[in-house]
């Protein structure tokens, strides 16, 4: 099996391999074969199909926002699996018994119509929210041995290239499920059936186990033993709060993290629902040209982080991320032509920020008791950024916008605006501040160069001298 896995991928290179031994390049090439299969299930997951499924189920957009919250609410578990890790140093272990259980219960999330009447609407709903709780939680394991692992595996040098290699395959595999996922939801949906719900659920469930399982032949290499008795948990958490370079990291991204995420839930609400769209339609338009954009960009952006540093990146990209929402107002019932320009954009801008992002929290976090700090970060981001970002849009939403939007009766350009048009146009100004008034204090490293100079170098096609300049953007 390891000789046919490294003999696959012995025919081409989607990143510099160049001085890396056997086993590192084996284990970089696994990874990346883990989140091709795996990204199947996160298409799934993630995407349109669990945003039909609770809404079949009858959820209001405040319990939609709650239910796809659960995942980030379970962050803080991050801490308990962060110390369990640092204890037991077993980090192979907890990865692969606690991933393959998480990512199986997808199939129980699955057959919960089957199991508990349409009648009983409420519980069918609590049982889902209780069910992605348990596998979020237990997926814990999974972000803290993996974040442990790649710091350790990937090297410096490599990793903007690397992580957008990653990346690039993760698209492609998206691309391609996500054309199955949606024939399948529009063929077995018809007529308010669950069965196309089922279906794809049981193979999300399949595939997050196949990712989990291509870690069995990754070499974990062990995790550097602590110099001394290893620490208590509050005495690791203290360190990690006292380290302001890191804080400030994590204030900063939260948010950020939460300017966008009170509308990112409900851009397949509003595709679905006022928009009138198919889920052939939202794929296509939507995740089809999306990841057809970051295959044609990110390699560029890899190498741009590679030579201007992370904070270039980040504050250039999160400033295009910003306008983006004011592009939905030209959208509405069956005008659908839009989709397809802003869906591209972001398939440029997402990667960019994420990709700087990964890289900035894993080159700030040291090497003593680093699972910790990655277990704080993603508990802050995540929880307030995301958890809270995602319940404060469905609650406006259900309690404030949709009463605004029939009171004020707006109109653009001729287009009704709905009261999820309400709620991008206030994320897209929330980024704006963020980006213009706050990310300018991200953290910065030796590597780091202005990001007025990486724009000026993109757009003169790196031709022209780089000379001296003052970094407007400070």
């Amino acid at each position: 099996m390891k000789g046919n896995i490294s003999r696959l991928f012995s025919r081409f290179s989607l990143y510099d391999t160049t001085g890396l031994g056997h086993v590192v390049r084996k284990n970089l090439r696994l990874v990346i074969l883990g989140v091709v299969i795996g990204n199947v299930s996160f298409t799934i997951t993630g995407g349109t199909a669990l945003t039909g499924y609770i809404k079949a189920l009858g959820a209001s957009d405040f319990m939609y926002s709650i239910l796809l919250a659960m995942p980030f609410v379970s962050k803080f578990m991050q801490l308990v699996t962060s110390y369990i890790l640092e204890k037991t140093r077993k980090r192979r272990q907890l990865m692969l018994v606690f991933g393959l259980i998480s990512r199986l219960m997808w199939i129980p999330v699955a057959l919960v119509p089957y199991f508990i009447p349409a009648s009983e609407a409420t519980i069918r709903i609590f049982t889902i929210l209780v069910l992605v709780l348990l596998l979020s939680c237990m997926g814990a394991f999974i972000d803290s041995s993996f974040n442990s692992l790649v710091a350790d595996i990937v090297p410096m040098r490599i990793r903007g290239r690397y992580f957008s290699a990653r990346q690039r395959m993760m698209m492609i595999s998206g691309v391609i499920s996500g054309i199955v996922i949606s024939f399948l939801l529009d063929k077995f949906t018809v007529g308010g059936s669950l069965a196309g719900y089922t279906i794809v659920f049981i193979i999300a469930g399949i595939f997050g186990a196949g990712d989990i399982i291509c870690f069995l032949w990754v070499s974990f290499p062990p995790m550097k033993e602590p110099e001394a008795e290893p620490e208590s948990m509050a005495r690791m958490l203290r360190e990690v709060f006292s380290n302001r370079s890191y804080m400030k990291l994590i204030l900063l991204w939260t948010v950020w993290t939460f300017s966008v995420n009170i509308s990112s839930p409900f851009f397949n609400v509003h595709m679905l629902g006022p928009m009138g769209m198919t889920y052939s339609e939202v794929n296509f338009l939507s995740v089809i040209i999306s990841n057809v954009s970051t295959l044609l960009s990110i390699g560029l952006w890899g190498r741009l982080m590679d030579r201007y540093g992370n904070k270039a990146v980040a504050r250039t990209f999160t400033l295009i991320a910003a306008f983006i929402p004011t592009m939905w107002l030209f959208t509405g019932p069956r005008e659908i032509w839009m989709v397809p320009i802003i869906q591209f954009i972001s398939g440029m801008v997402w990667p960019a920020i994420d990709l700087s992002t990964q890289n900035m929290y894993l080159y700030q976090a040291p090497e003593k008791n680093r699972s910790m700090y990655f277990a704080v970060y993603f508990c802050i981001t995540q929880m307030v950024g995301v958890a809270l970002g995602y319940s404060v849009g469905g609650w406006l939403l259900d309690n404030v916008f949709v009463h605004l939007s029939q009171e004020l009766n707006w109109t653009f350009f001729g287009r009704q605006i709905n009261q999820y048009q309400f709620i991008f146009q206030l994320s897209g100004m929330l980024r704006l501040v963020v980006t213009l008034a706050l990310l300018r204090r991200l953290p910065e490293t030796p590597e780091d160069r202005p990001a007025l100079e990486m724009v000026r170098d993109v757009l003169s096609g790196g031709r022209k001298k780089r000379t001296k300049s003052v970094n407007l953007m400070k």
